[in-house]
């Protein structure tokens, strides 16, 4: 099966902030944050100590945790989007019993379906991680018809995956 994707910034920024806050102690820092946010509005107004200045600490982090980082998360996204030339690239991925080929523009890749980490399927989705900080990005767009063939085929790898 062959199925031909290119990647977007607007959507690989989506990716990044979906992959960040889907993880369970991202969304408990930020409903802690919450409590503790109002905590200190509602309830202490300020914290003093050291030498009696008043600190808004939980303020600071709450800032960061929902103001700073969605900023470092675009600007990250933004930097390895424009700096690595392959996600850009128009990529074509082929799919068979034994392995997996990949050829985009200025490259290509053959990987035996063995040396896959592992491959995680999300809403929009399909992450074929070839290490736990490598990964190839496809679109479920780009699959069509072929999204049960690639599920089946994956299944049939024995791969650790983590399929709908």
């Amino acid at each position: 099966m062959k199925i031909e994707t290119k990647l977007h910034f607007k959507s690989y920024l989506k990716l990044m902030y979906t992959l960040t806050y889907r993880k369970p102690i991202m969304r408990f820092i930020i409903l802690y944050l919450l409590v503790v946010l109002a905590m200190t509005i509602f309830i202490f107004k300020d914290i003093k100590f050291l030498f009696g200045e008043t600190y808004y600490i939980p303020l600071f982090i709450a800032f960061y945790f929902m103001v700073a980082l969605p900023l470092l998360i675009y600007f990250n996204a933004r930097k390895n989007f424009s700096t690595n030339g392959l996600i850009k690239e128009k990529i074509i991925y082929e799919f068979t019993d034994d392995k997996i080929f990949n050829t985009g523009e200025t490259f290509y890749s053959e990987k035996d379906w063995t040396k896959i980490y592992k491959i995680v399927e999300m809403k929009h989705w399909i992450l074929i991680y070839q290490s736990r900080q490598n990964v190839n990005i496809i679109p479920k767009e780009s699959f069509g018809d072929n999204l049960m063939e690639f599920r089946n085929l994956v299944r049939s790898k024995k791969i650790k995956a983590k399929l709908q």
